[in-house]
């Protein structure tokens, strides 16, 4: 309880910087670490803002993942 209490809120700028830093590994999506990323992506979007959820379109489409 106390660790969220104590989170700080970030940013829309410090949320893309961060997804671009870790975007190649949503691009790839490996099946084996799908918890661990989508837990990881959940929690710097609830920490921008709690009620944001996303998506990823499975296939690739021109080398590119829709998020």
């Amino acid at each position: 309880m106390f660790k969220k209490f104590f989170k700080r809120k970030l940013t829309e700028k410090e949320f893309w910087t961060w997804f671009e830093q870790n975007c190649e590994d949503y691009f790839q999506l490996d099946q084996d670490k799908y918890e661990i990323l989508f837990n990881r992506l959940g929690s710097k979007l609830s920490r921008y803002h709690p009620d944001l959820v996303f998506e990823f379109n499975v296939e690739i489409d021109k080398g590119k993942r829709e998020f």
